[in-house]
Protein backbone atom coordinates (compact mmCIF):
# COMPACT_ATOMS: atom_id res chain seq x y z
CA UNK A 1 0.00 0.00 0.00
CA UNK A 2 1.11 3.54 -0.57
CA UNK A 3 -0.23 5.24 2.54
CA UNK A 4 -3.87 5.50 1.50
CA UNK A 5 -6.57 4.78 4.07
CA UNK A 6 -8.93 1.85 3.55
CA UNK A 7 -11.96 0.92 5.64
CA UNK A 8 -11.52 -2.33 7.60
CA UNK A 9 -13.78 -4.40 9.84
CA UNK A 10 -13.43 -4.49 13.62
CA UNK A 11 -12.20 -8.08 13.36
CA UNK A 12 -9.49 -7.14 10.86
CA UNK A 13 -8.37 -4.16 12.96
CA UNK A 14 -8.11 -6.31 16.10
CA UNK A 15 -6.20 -8.98 14.17
CA UNK A 16 -3.69 -6.37 12.95
CA UNK A 17 -2.80 -5.13 16.43
CA UNK A 18 -2.70 -8.68 17.85
CA UNK A 19 -0.20 -9.67 15.14
CA UNK A 20 1.99 -6.61 15.78
CA UNK A 21 5.21 -7.28 17.67
CA UNK A 22 5.30 -6.27 21.33
CA UNK A 23 2.62 -5.84 23.96
CA UNK A 24 1.75 -2.17 23.47
CA UNK A 25 0.36 0.28 20.92
CA UNK A 26 0.45 4.07 20.70
CA UNK A 27 -2.93 5.80 21.09
CA UNK A 28 -3.45 9.39 20.04
CA UNK A 29 -6.48 11.67 19.96
CA UNK A 30 -7.32 14.44 17.54
CA UNK A 31 -10.14 16.84 18.45
CA UNK A 32 -11.87 18.44 15.49
CA UNK A 33 -13.56 21.72 16.46
CA UNK A 34 -14.35 22.82 12.91
CA UNK A 35 -13.13 22.12 9.37
CA UNK A 36 -9.84 23.95 9.82
CA UNK A 37 -8.97 23.50 13.50
CA UNK A 38 -7.52 20.27 14.90
CA UNK A 39 -6.07 19.77 18.38
CA UNK A 40 -3.69 16.83 18.85
CA UNK A 41 -3.23 15.43 22.34
CA UNK A 42 0.09 13.88 23.30
CA UNK A 43 0.07 10.20 22.29
CA UNK A 44 0.33 7.57 25.01
CA UNK A 45 1.68 4.03 25.04
CA UNK A 46 -1.07 1.60 26.08
CA UNK A 47 -1.68 -2.12 26.25
CA UNK A 48 -3.05 -3.80 23.14
CA UNK A 49 -6.26 -4.59 25.09
CA UNK A 50 -6.93 -0.84 25.43
CA UNK A 51 -6.69 -0.52 21.67
CA UNK A 52 -9.06 -3.45 21.21
CA UNK A 53 -11.65 -1.80 23.48
CA UNK A 54 -11.52 1.37 21.38
CA UNK A 55 -11.90 -0.65 18.18
CA UNK A 56 -14.98 -2.43 19.52
CA UNK A 57 -16.58 0.93 20.41
CA UNK A 58 -15.86 2.55 17.01
CA UNK A 59 -18.44 2.95 14.24
CA UNK A 60 -15.91 3.18 11.41
CA UNK A 61 -12.29 2.10 11.22
CA UNK A 62 -9.73 3.18 8.63
CA UNK A 63 -6.35 1.49 8.19
CA UNK A 64 -3.22 3.00 6.68
CA UNK A 65 -0.08 1.00 5.90
CA UNK A 66 3.01 3.18 6.37
CA UNK A 67 5.52 0.38 5.65
CA UNK A 68 7.13 0.17 9.10
CA UNK A 69 4.03 0.92 11.14
CA UNK A 70 0.28 0.74 10.74
CA UNK A 71 -2.32 3.32 11.71
CA UNK A 72 -5.93 2.64 12.63
CA UNK A 73 -8.15 5.74 12.72
CA UNK A 74 -11.30 5.19 14.76
CA UNK A 75 -14.43 7.27 14.18
CA UNK A 76 -17.78 7.38 15.99
CA UNK A 77 -16.71 6.79 19.56
CA UNK A 78 -18.48 8.58 22.44
CA UNK A 79 -16.98 11.90 21.43
CA UNK A 80 -18.20 12.54 17.86
CA UNK A 81 -15.65 15.28 17.21
CA UNK A 82 -12.65 13.15 18.28
CA UNK A 83 -10.64 10.76 16.11
CA UNK A 84 -8.62 8.12 17.95
CA UNK A 85 -5.52 6.82 16.21
CA UNK A 86 -3.79 3.56 17.10
CA UNK A 87 -0.23 3.17 15.81
CA UNK A 88 1.62 -0.14 15.91
CA UNK A 89 4.77 -1.67 14.40
CA UNK A 90 4.28 -4.06 11.49
CA UNK A 91 6.20 -7.13 10.48
CA UNK A 92 7.75 -6.85 7.04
Amino acid sequence: MNGEFIIVSKEEAIRKIKEAPGDTVIIGKISVSDQSHYVHEAPTRSKKKDGERLIIAANEIEYQNNSYFGTLSLHGLKEESVIHNILFPQLE
